[in-house]
């Protein structure tokens, strides 16, 4: 993932590179797929929001285990994983170093 994603920015201005940012497709998923169909010149179908799943298979290859669950539905894990992964003590000593406009978030 991390090559990945520096190889995808040494590319980032030019015309035929895309970057799609998982949150953004998270929190809207159809206006991101309009975006990418309509840089690959493809027209777009509601159906690609429900039928994924199955065409995911055939772009993961052997050697790319974090793309694993690209077929699986599109979830947002934001919201919750502050409270999976830290103690109820660390989330306290978070929130009280993050700035007010973050702390509005949890």
């Amino acid at each position: 993932w991390v090559r990945s994603v520096e190889f995808s920015s040494l590319h980032l201005n030019k015309p035929n590179h895309i970057l799609v940012h998982y949150e953004k497709l998270v929190e809207n998923p159809e206006a991101v797929l309009r975006e990418l169909c309509d840089f690959i010149e493809t027209p777009f179908s509601p159906a690609m929001l429900n039928n994924y799943g199955k065409m995911a298979e055939k772009v993961v290859l052997k050697n790319e285990a974090w793309k694993a669950a690209v077929g699986a539905p599109i979830n947002n894990a934001n919201s919750t994983k502050f409270y999976k992964l830290f103690t109820p003590e660390q989330q306290q000593y978070i929130l009280e170093r993050v700035t007010p406009s973050l702390k509005a978030n949890f």
